[in-house]
């Protein structure tokens, strides 16, 4: 993860992590030990995900690259590491990557305040549903993002259902007005590592073969 420095000095287990096994979910990443997160606090600052990724070691169980465990931290990990191989916040990079030349206008992450709540664009607040709980009441305000996670990078996105249309349309090819977009998107779906006869993980996608279908 050389595109982490200088936040990952410590030349420990977790240098030897890449990028591509993040994105796969092979890098032996697990749940962050209970000593690391301090939801008491109710926020998770950027230096305690640093201090668990610098103290963490890899085990017979999670080996980078050798076995399949969906990372929710592997995940936190590789924006941060994006951000930093290129240089600007994660947000701008999804802005300029892939939401501009799609031409998703109604998506966005918002950037977290002090309070760890995101800060949305008010024309998108406006039109943000509200959430409900299974018993029907009303979760938060419309628009309100939050989370523990304290740094940019980590928020939840908003989009609309016209957007989220886009972006499907766009990983199954009927978008051919931008070839380099269509192409890494198909790369994304091809199978890196493979779980049993019937399962493979790829970039981000999970390929699951059932008889003739392909999912």
């Amino acid at each position: 993860l050389q595109a982490a420095d200088p936040y990952l000095p410590g030349g420990g287990a977790i240098r030897k992590v890449t990028l591509g096994q993040l994105a796969s979910h092979t890098s032996g990443l697990h749940r962050v030990p209970r000593q690391y997160e301090p939801w008491h606090r109710g926020q998770y600052s950027l230096p305690d995900f640093i201090r668990y990724l610098n103290a963490w070691k890899a085990d017979d169980g999670h080996t980078p690259g050798k076995q399949d465990i969906y990372s929710n931290t592997g995940f936190v990990l590789l924006p941060l590491a994006l951000q930093r191989r290129f240089d600007l916040p994660y947000a701008k990079l999804l802005e300029q990557r892939l939401l501009a030349p799609l031409g998703m206008t109604s998506t966005a992450m918002p950037v977290p305040r002090p309070n760890a709540r995101g800060q949305i664009a008010p024309a998108l607040r406006q039109r943000a549903v509200r959430g409900y709980a299974v018993d029907g009441h009303p979760v938060g305000q419309p628009g309100n993002e939050q989370g523990v996670f304290n740094w940019a990078g980590t928020g939840q996105m908003y989009s609309s259902a016209r957007d989220m249309a886009v972006f499907l349309a766009a990983n199954l090819g009927a978008l051919p007005n931008n070839r380099p977009l269509q192409d890494a998107m198909a790369l994304a779906q091809q199978g890196v590592f493979t779980v049993n006869p019937r399962f493979t993980q790829a970039l981000g996608w999970q390929v699951v073969r059932n008889d003739d279908l392909t999912i």
